[in-house]
């Protein structure tokens, strides 16, 4: 059953440098694991993964006006 395997979070950041600094630093969590693009920590026997992923840049949503076909700029 699911409920009697270990369970692992993983948790996406996009500067892996300042997540590392937040989980170990700031909270005081124990860094198990560290690759180039990853690393693991350990809470209480619990381990997480923090994996590098790019930074999301939203495009503005045009207005509805702008998205109908029969509007007409003036």
């Amino acid at each position: 059953m699911l409920g009697d395997a270990p369970l692992q979070a993983v948790v996406p950041a996009t500067d892996l440098a300042r997540a590392k600094g937040f989980y170990t630093g700031t909270l005081g969590l124990k860094l198990t694991e560290e690759g180039e693009e990853e690393f693991v920590c350990d809470s209480g026997g619990t381990q997480f993964t923090v994996y590098r992923t790019p930074a999301v840049v939203r495009q503005p949503t045009p207005s509805p006006a702008s998205r109908s076909p029969t509007s007409t700029a003036r």
